[in-house]
């Protein structure tokens, strides 16, 4: 269990929707936040077995809160997730092979709101401006990942080799990260996502 306290959080600036932007500073969606308190708390709890036979797994669960006190009121934090929840298998059919599979689900992170609004300048030149609602006020769809290993070791000389194989995101779930402007109409509301099925591959060497 935790309970952390910034009681003397400096005046900050801050990103309304969490774009990825290379002037951010630029960017209509920057809100700069008065001095004030933020807070996390949470308790945790996780369960193991491996009693070195070929199967082993662990499963985790977080009960947590994080918000910021502006102006005497809470506002949720950037990265707040009430409940959390992790599980991982690990089979080892040979000595020197290890397959396994590790899953993560978490309540969705918080977000701003925002509405279109267009206007006609003159001619035919219309703009699009966004009109925010309350600091993270709305919530995003919650966030599931299954990633996958399949791990060979190979003993060289007085060291260890291993390489695997690695599938980020197995399922290819397309998991929200922000209400993207660019992908909105006023008739429709859609999501950037983080990363897709990525595959990948390594080794370590132990010595």
């Amino acid at each position: 269990a935790y309970d952390r306290l910034h009681d003397r959080v400096r005046r900050r600036a801050v990103s309304l929707d969490e774009s990825l932007d290379l002037f951010p500073e630029t960017g209509p969606d920057r809100l700069l936040l008065p001095a004030g308190r933020s807070r996390a708390r949470g308790v945790e709890l996780m369960v193991s077995a491996d009693g070195g036979g070929a199967v082993s797994w662990s499963a985790g669960y977080a009960l947590a809160r994080a918000w910021d006190d502006v102006d005497g009121a809470e506002v949720p934090a950037a990265f707040d997730q009430r409940h959390t929840v992790t599980a991982s298998l690990a089979y080892r059919p040979a000595e020197r092979w290890r397959v396994s599979l590790a899953g993560v689900y978490h309540r969705g992170w918080p977000t701003t709101g925002f509405e279109l609004a267009t206007d006609t300048l003159g001619g035919s030149v219309i703009v699009t401006t966004r009109e925010f609602g309350p600091r993270n006020a709305e919530r995003l769809p919650g966030y599931h990942r299954v990633d996958a290993r399949v791990t060979r070791r190979f003993d060289v000389g007085r060291g260890r080799l291993s390489a695997f194989v690695d599938v980020f995101n197995l399922f290819d779930r397309r998991n929200p990260r922000v209400r993207d402007p660019a992908l909105m109409t006023p008739f429709a509301r859609r999501f950037d996502t983080f990363l897709p099925r990525v595959p990948s591959f390594g080794a370590t060497w132990e010595f």
